[in-house]
């Protein structure tokens, strides 16, 4: 007679203890055990060596050497076959590309805004323009009642864009007209047997940073003068109403600072000449911003104080416009021998000076 080795209850040949701990054995015993798989190589499309798998998913036991990267560290050795990435680090599942991918999709989607902002910003000028020429008065009141700041800035960009031109373009035609003065120079020396030639180089860089300030500073002047307006007459509007009506009421301006950039090709004084008459369109319809600010004033009052703020930008802009124009020209560079000299530092030796020195050390330059 047998016994069971868990309870020690009899038994017979060939019965099983009903015990837990016996009838636990039994199932044991009878269960066919899975067979382990063997480790296929990676195959062309699938992640090859456990890329992205966390490492209890690999099946088996495992032979040799496995790396496994930590986030923000080195590999590490583990047993196991191939690499294998955690996350934080490197490719992640159900990534399409690499770090360098994701930042050409990032360019892309600025691209694609961009452009739908600047597709929506030329949309917005077409309805205004319509709008303006038949009434500009209602049409700046429409703008500002909209809190149309789109339009505002594209129309900020434009006349920045235009001045900027503008400004590149005369400072251009003053290098030009140095080069062609200095071409007689150039011929006379030759004469006595000198290579020495003087170039003349514009000032790029000059036009694009002060035609920047000249841009922005005198619609800030303009803006903050109708802004004084509103606080005098109490009509309630914002520095932002503002803006937007300078800006809107700027379109008038901002063309005829476009003409004034096309005779520059041709003539500077055109070139001049119309830079006076977009200042004088400027006082003209700034007048326009200023009624549909102030909900049609009309008395002499009120256009007594818009003459004064007109005459205050007028004087700011007497000092800083020349000024900012000289530095511009005088970033004009000469150069002779390797040696440079800015036109601002022969106007400041002339100062200095006086142009019997300046004329006599630039031929003794010239000639020795």
């Amino acid at each position: 007679m047998r016994f069971c080795e868990y309870c020690g209850a009899p038994l017979e040949d060939g019965q099983v203890c009903t015990c837990p701990q016996a009838q636990h054995k039994q199932q044991e015993q009878t269960t066919p055990q899975p067979e382990q798989p063997t480790q296929q190589p990676p195959q062309s499309g699938q992640q090859g060596y456990g890329y992205g798998q966390a490492q209890e998913s690999q099946p088996g036991p495992q032979s040799g050497y496995q790396y496994q990267q930590q986030s923000g560290s080195g590999y590490q050795q583990q047993p196991g076959y191939g690499y294998q990435q955690q996350p934080g680090y490197g490719y992640q599942p159900g990534q399409t590309g690499g770090p360098s991918s994701q930042q050409a999709q990032q360019f892309a989607q600025m691209g694609k805004q961009m452009r739908d902002t600047t597709v929506h910003a030329a949309k917005s000028l077409k309805p205004f323009a319509s709008q303006y020429w038949a009434s500009p008065v209602q049409a700046v009141r429409t703008a500002v009642a909209e809190k149309n700041l789109t339009l505002a800035v594209t129309l900020t960009v434009i006349r920045v864009v235009v001045v900027i031109a503008l400004l590149w373009s005369m400072v251009g035609k003053v290098a030009g007209i140095l080069r062609g003065s200095l071409g007689a120079l150039n011929a006379f020396s030759s004469m006595f047997g000198s290579s020495t030639a003087i170039t003349v180089s514009g000032n790029p860089l000059g036009s694009l940073v002060f035609g920047l300030l000249l841009a922005v500073l005198g619609m800030a002047l303009f803006t903050l003068m109708l802004f004084v307006l509103t606080c005098m007459f109490k009509s309630g509007g914002s520095i932002l109403d503002a803006y937007i009506a300078n800006s809107a009421n700027g379109g008038v301006t901002t063309v005829v600072l476009l003409l004034a950039f096309v005779g520059s090709i041709f003539s500077l004084n055109l070139a001049l000449g119309l830079v006076a008459l977009a200042c004088f369109t400027a006082v003209l319809f700034g007048g326009l911003s200023a009624q549909a600010l102030c909900q049609d004033q009309s008395n002499g009052g009120f256009w007594m104080c818009y003459l004064v703020g007109v005459a205050v930008i007028l004087l700011v802009s007497w000092w800083l416009v020349p000024a900012l124009v000289y530095q511009a020209v005088g970033g004009i560079t000469l150069s002779m021998n390797g040696e440079s000299i800015t036109v601002r530092e022969i106007l400041k030796q002339f100062g200095d000076n006086g142009l019997t020195n300046i004329l006599s050390g630039l031929f003794g330059q010239m000639l020795y």
